[in-house]
């Protein structure tokens, strides 16, 4: 189950890598592959709920991984620890089935480089999932981070008037306020 649950996160990831590669691919092939990646983002968080309810009903961390990247000794003790537990659980289901509409929505709106926007949500996806299932709070910040950066691309290029404007805005004051 754990593995699940890094196949979840690491999904949307491989896939904006592929996209963004691919970008000369066609809208349609583009398009579909997101709502295929979404989808399976979408039944994999939806197996994990249900898992998690049959498995851990007070609430326990489930589907856990935790593996050392600094040791204890070295002064630092982070840790690349992922799971869910009652509250994070739903949350990241809720960002799954955000995600899966997004690319709904933006069917017939994303005319203009489509595999960089759908590349730019599937980041974002693999993202919100990380920040979700993030239980150590240094892999918390670099995921909470990591949103910023195709946030700030969706918002200045599909964005609507003064998006630029938008875009600088947002990125400075949210990373500010994350410092």
């Amino acid at each position: 189950m754990a593995n699940q649950l890094l196949i979840t996160i690491l999904l949307p990831l491989a896939a904006a890598i592929l996209m963004i590669a691919f970008r000369g691919a066609s809208r349609d092939v583009i398009r579909w592959s997101a709502l295929g990646v979404t989808l399976l983002v979408l039944l994999s968080s939806l197996s994990l709920a249900s898992t998690g309810l049959r498995v851990a009903p007070e609430g326990d961390a489930f589907a856990v991984t935790d593996m050392a990247w600094l040791p204890a000794d070295s002064g630092v003790d982070v840790h690349f620890h992922f799971g869910l537990d009652g509250v994070s659980l739903w949350l990241f289901v809720l960002s799954a089935i955000l995600m899966f509409t997004s690319v709904l929505v933006s069917w017939e709106a994303i005319e203009d480089r489509p595999a960089l926007f759908y590349g730019m949500l599937m980041l974002l996806t693999g993202g919100c999932l990380g920040v979700f299932a993030a239980r150590d709070l240094l892999l918390f910040y670099v995921f909470f981070e990591f949103t910023l950066i195709p946030l700030f691309f969706l918002i200045g290029i599909w964005g609507s008037e003064d998006r630029r404007h938008a875009a600088i805005k947002f990125f400075l004051f949210t990373l500010t306020g994350s410092l």
